[in-house]
């Protein structure tokens, strides 16, 4: 039988990734946060619940079964080791843990830190005398004393886990390697810092997950346990190889400066005056970098399937549905899958709404997927890729090979498949980047298909696509970007589908003559008249192979 874990602050920093870990062990997780993620949503051992286990409130008996351990982790400003919350929440904490021992939960594990024993010189177990120099410290300290205060004449199994200096998922942290990657992000060319002698024990916050894990998982080993590698590095040391990860580049200089009170607080004492500045290159786009907006309209019947093929890629990202036809079948489609929508409510053309869900993610990338395509597992891995290959480079926007569904059948060649197949391939050229070329092949029609398009928000700014145009918008918005810096970047592996049906917009705008009249308006702007009827009429009789009526 599988051990039952009450996780509190299971949404929080390390709280996601010991989740990950218990469930890897086979343990059955209650997880309890203020809100809950949906990181976990599709795994059959997570049980979210969303509650205050600081309210007087929650209370166990609300529970069907009592947990065979409680593992809480939950604390407010974790981060801001002054801040009045730890003294105040202290009292909260303890009668929260005094209550699942009154309820019946036999073991009970507190998350302490390195803080609680304060400034030291050596190596730190168990018996290290706590001596704790701030409020965050201070607060953890004494919640363990009283804590096992009360426990240790009933029979509890008492653990109290301290988690050393961790790093990992660093971008979500105020460690220094958080405060480096957002200095970069904001664009700074330095970042001073102190010469970094001092050493300390380093974990990576998905190791420490582990070691949690382990402890909680038994019973056999008990008190204080520190979690952490075992080996001291200075931060210097740590700092240069963070550096090497990420491609900086390392410059030296010395000047003579105060070291802030942050700082003393961080690293425990008053460090030399010699300061280092590391130089930041472009650093490289990951997967959190990215969101999916999914653009949803009526009650589309594929609705499902597109937003699980976007949750099922090799790695992960946001996914938002934005819709200006709200309804309980939309809501309720969001609501299984667990993906959050958003809502336009001065909708317009196919533009507004594409500008709104686009504009509604705060993601340096963004890929417009519509409601009834279909992604391949490798699409947004590729897709990163490609944006890091040219990261000296700029690209403002990737876009795959795509194969056709009709009548749910899969097509992966037709005529027209193989004509922008052809017009794409001058993408792949090295002048790709210039404006010559990238308007040469939108002379002649629009080879890109919309949906496989991920758009660079960080370079390209809010509100993108063209809103005067009904149907073509989107070719409108590429040869509007063909006039700008960025390259126009091709990735020639079939990594998703396209849709094509009778009811969609694309073959009633071709009914109705729409896309034609608005693709000639488009061509007028590349090509003299006569010459952009021709390309017009070429280019439209192609394009009605997508009307399957």
């Amino acid at each position: 039988m599988s051990k039952l874990i009450m996780v509190t602050g299971a949404n929080g920093y390390i709280g996601k990734h010991v989740i990950g870990s218990l469930s890897q062990l086979g343990a059955d997780i209650i997880a309890v946060d203020r809100v809950c993620s949906s990181a976990f949503s599709d795994n059959a051992r997570v049980r979210y619940v969303e509650g205050d286990v600081l309210s007087p409130e929650f209370n166990f008996e609300s529970f069907d079964i009592v947990p065979d351990a409680l593992l809480h982790l939950a604390w407010r400003n974790g981060f801001d080791h002054n801040a009045s919350s730890h003294l105040d929440d202290m009292p909260l904490h303890y009668a929260f843990m005094k209550r699942a021992i009154d309820s019946g939960v036999e073991h009970v594990c507190g998350m302490g830190t390195m803080h609680e024993v304060g400034y030291w010189e050596g190596a730190i177990d168990e018996n290290t005398p706590c001596d704790p120099q701030g409020l965050y410290g201070i607060g953890k300290n004494a919640l363990r004393q009283a804590f096992f205060s009360y426990a240790k004449d009933r029979g509890v199994i008492c653990q109290w886990i301290r988690g050393f200096y961790i790093y990992g998922d660093d971008i979500n942290s105020r460690s220094i390697f958080g405060k480096l990657l957002r200095a970069d992000a904001a664009g700074e060319s330095t970042f001073p810092f102190t010469s970094g002698k001092n050493k300390y024990d380093f974990i990576s916050v998905d190791d420490l997950a582990d070691q949690i894990a382990a402890v909680v998982m038994q019973d056999k080993i008990n008190g204080i346990i520190n979690c952490c590698s075992g080996v001291p590095v200075s931060l210097g040391d740590k700092i240069e190889s963070f550096i090497e990860e990420h491609h900086w580049i390392l410059g030296w200089t010395t000047v003579l400066i105060r070291i802030a009170p942050m700082t003393l607080l961080l690293f425990g004492e008053m460090l030399r005056r010699s300061t280092q500045f590391w130089r930041f290159p472009k650093m490289s786009y990951s997967s959190a970098d990215h969101s999916f907006v999914v653009c949803a309209y009526k009650d589309n019947p594929f609705l499902t399937k597109t937003i699980r093929s976007l949750q099922n890629q090799t790695v992960p990202s946001n996914v938002v549905v934005s819709t200006s036809t709200p309804s309980p079948y939309i809501e309720g489609v969001c609501s299984e899958c667990g993906v959050k929508m958003v809502i336009n409510s001065k909708p317009h053309y196919a533009g507004d709404d594409w500008n709104f869900g686009y504009d509604s993610v705060n993601s340096k990338l963004v890929t417009i997927a519509h409601q009834d395509d279909l992604y391949s597992p490798t699409f947004l891995e590729k897709t990163i890729d490609c944006f890091n290959r040219y990261i000296e480079k700029d690209v403002s926007i990737s876009f795959t090979d795509y194969y056709e569904i009709r009548n749910g059948s899969r097509i992966n060649s037709n005529f027209m498949l193989a004509i922008k197949r052809i017009m794409n391939q001058l993408f792949l050229l090295p002048s790709n980047g210039t404006v010559f070329l990238k308007k040469t092949v939108l002379r002649f029609g629009c080879p890109i298909c919309c949906p496989s398009v991920t758009l660079n928000k960080e370079l390209l700014g809010p509100g993108v696509f063209d809103t005067t145009l009904r149907d073509s918008c989107d070719y409108k918005t590429w040869v509007k970007l063909a006039s700008t810096n960025g390259r126009f970047c091709y990735i020639p592996e079939i990594l998703m589908g396209h849709r094509i049906y009778a009811d969609s917009a694309t073959s009633k705008n071709l009914d109705e003559n729409i896309r034609t009249g608005e693709t000639l308006l488009i061509l007028r702007e590349l090509w003299p008249e006569p010459i952009a009827r021709f390309v017009n009429r070429v280019y439209s009789n192609s394009e009605r192979l997508n009307n399957v009526n």
